[in-house]
């Protein structure tokens, strides 16, 4: 802790403007308080949090990742608490329809008409069709690995891990470890018990305090699964 003070400070201090923070991972509410003094523009490379940001309304709380990745959350792309999203991540990559003469969006998109004053079809413009849902739905606890792409579309369940490089193009279930080009399903993370108590735990909504007093679970399975098993019989 005494070495990311001198480092927090430090950057408060420079003359770089490149090295701004918005938040960190991690730390207690007092603390980023006094984040709030610091200009909330960040490096690229400076991984960011996405808890508590109103710039990333439809991120979970304490997901983080780097901001080339969350700059695609936008509307109909939402992102569950705690995912871990790696460098150069693309979320929703812009699809082009193969069946027209054209792939281009010259004649579909109007949008390209604010930009260039002679663009060919400004006044006339036939709206790409969709046929099918293009909303991306990320669950809670996912790790995405660096350079992956998410199509437009996916649902990727919960404590999924989408590896290295993956494209996913089809949903991804709760556990999933997904690889490859098209991303296939390589194993699960738990057995079916294990996933149906962790699934029913709901770890990832529970409040800081209850995280706080329970952290040591995390360390270790077969204690975390006794303890919701008792958590449940009482109810």
């Amino acid at each position: 802790m005494a070495k990311l003070l001198q480092y927090i400070f430090s950057v408060k201090n420079s003359n770089d403007k490149r090295h701004k923070i918005i938040t960190v991972l991690g730390l207690k509410m007092k603390f980023k308080r006094a984040l709030n003094n610091i200009d909330n523009v960040i490096d690229p490379e400076i991984p960011v949090s996405a808890y508590d940001n109103a710039d990333y309304e439809n991120v979970g709380k304490y997901t983080n990742g780097h901001k080339e990745a969350l700059r695609y959350c936008c509307s109909g792309v939402t992102i569950g608490n705690f995912c871990s999203i790696g460098p150069n991540v693309i979320i929703g990559p812009s699809e082009h329809d193969i069946y027209c003469i054209s792939t281009h969006h010259f004649h579909q998109d109007v949008r390209f008409g604010r930009f260039v004053d002679t663009y060919i079809n400004k006044d006339k413009c036939t709206p790409q069709r969709r046929n099918k849902n293009t909303d991306i739905k990320i669950g809670n606890d996912v790790w995405i690995g660096c350079n992956a792409v998410i199509m437009a579309g996916v649902t990727i369940g919960n404590g999924a891990v989408i590896g290295a490089g993956a494209v996913v193009t089809k949903d991804v279930p709760d556990f999933a470890i997904v690889v490859g080009v098209p991303a296939k399903i390589l194993k699960y993370r738990f057995t079916k018990e294990q996933q149906e108590l962790i699934l029913k735990s709901k770890w990832w909504d529970w409040d800081d305090e209850k995280l706080k007093e329970n952290v040591e679970l995390f360390h270790n399975p077969e204690e975390f699964y006794k303890f919701i098993i008792k958590e449940n019989a009482n109810v």
